[in-house]
């Protein structure tokens, strides 16, 4: 099995880099049209997906136009069963029984000083009502998570690009292991361009290919992890505002997860995470203010296939309220 998904992975890589390779000389076909980026793991760093041409149109006949077009503000706030970060559950302990939830948030904020360039940042925290039991205290905060990144919006390639950096905190850690560090890069295609004999209207993209690769720095001395992956955004016929979005991944891990999951530093195919989820814009649908922006409301199912023996198969899901301007 494990030599299979390697070949899955190379086949699925070699295709990306084709692809990135080609674009430029089609590139043209999806001017002005960002790579819509899905999210990489429930709660890794995300850049956000670039907004819906249909309700910016909608917003413009409205008579309003945003201002400050440079920049870019969201939160969010999440209700899980589990908290699965790759492919690990750590909200859960021996004995839990009944599902004990697990809430997160995150604040982010992005600025396009250029047309190609731009800064962003985001902060993430996660409060688990079974983090007192896993440590035996009476502290529920799980973890804080502080990002900025760079990024580039490069239209010869379709793609934006960006390099971050990780600083996680876990408050009921023991002393000496409370914090670690990692840097990341991420690409995100809009792969328009490959489907025009089928769609030669289309702009957005329809497989929106993601890279996503982070490298330890601290705890883990220089172990990384990968994730590739799709996702595709469907508005469901006859419900205005209404969209679905399946998603794939696929993660590797090289002396990372394994490292600081069960002090193993091996290089293996991780897991494969199968999701999808379903959002609403109560604000479009309410005929809110443009100016308020667009307020969402979401459910998400995710099943993540393990292939390291020291993580497990789980079925996980949750409610999400998202907030964006």
């Amino acid at each position: 099995m494990e030599v299979f998904m390697k070949k899955i992975v190379v086949v699925l890589g070699l295709m990306f880099l084709v692809s990135l390779f080609l674009s430029p000389f089609t590139a043209l076909a999806v001017t002005g049209e960002t790579a819509q980026i899905g999210t990489p793991e429930v709660n890794e760093p995300s850049a956000g997906k670039a907004p819906s041409l249909t309700i910016e149109q909608e917003d413009k006949e409205l008579g309003w136009e945003k201002p400050m077009k440079e920049l870019t503000l969201s939160a969010n706030y999440y209700l899980w069963s589990d908290n699965i970060f790759r492919g690990v559950n750590v909200s859960e302990y021996a004995g839990e029984g009944r599902e004990q939830p697990v809430h997160q948030m995150d604040v982010s904020g992005e600025y396009k000083f250029t047309k190609v360039f731009g800064v962003g940042g985001k902060f993430f925290a996660s409060w688990a009502v079974a983090d007192n039991a896993l440590w035996g205290n009476d502290r529920n905060i799980q973890e804080l998570r502080y990002t900025p990144y760079l990024f580039a919006d490069i239209e010869q390639i379709a793609s934006r690009v960006m390099l971050g950096f990780n600083f996680f905190n876990y408050p009921n850690a023991p002393s000496g292991k409370n914090d670690d560090m990692e840097w990341y890069f991420q690409i995100c295609h809009n792969d328009a361009w490959m489907w025009k004999a089928l769609w030669p209207d289309n702009t957005k993209g329809v497989l929106n290919p993601f890279l996503f690769v982070a490298q330890n720095i601290d705890e883990a001395g220089g172990g990384m992890a990968a994730l590739l992956g799709v996702n595709h955004p469907f508005d469901v016929p006859g419900i205005k505002y209404l969209t679905w979005n399946p998603q794939l991944s696929l993660a590797a891990d090289h002396r990372l997860v394994g490292k600081l999951v069960a002090d193993n530093p091996t290089t293996k195919m991780l897991f494969i995470n199968y999701g999808m989820t379903l959002s609403y814009n109560i604000a479009k649908a309410l005929k809110l203010p443009p100016a308020v922006g667009d307020i969402t409301v979401s459910g998400n199912l995710y099943y993540s296939q393990a292939f390291a023996d020291y993580i497990h198969d789980v079925l996980y899901g949750g409610l999400q309220v998202g907030w964006a301007w």
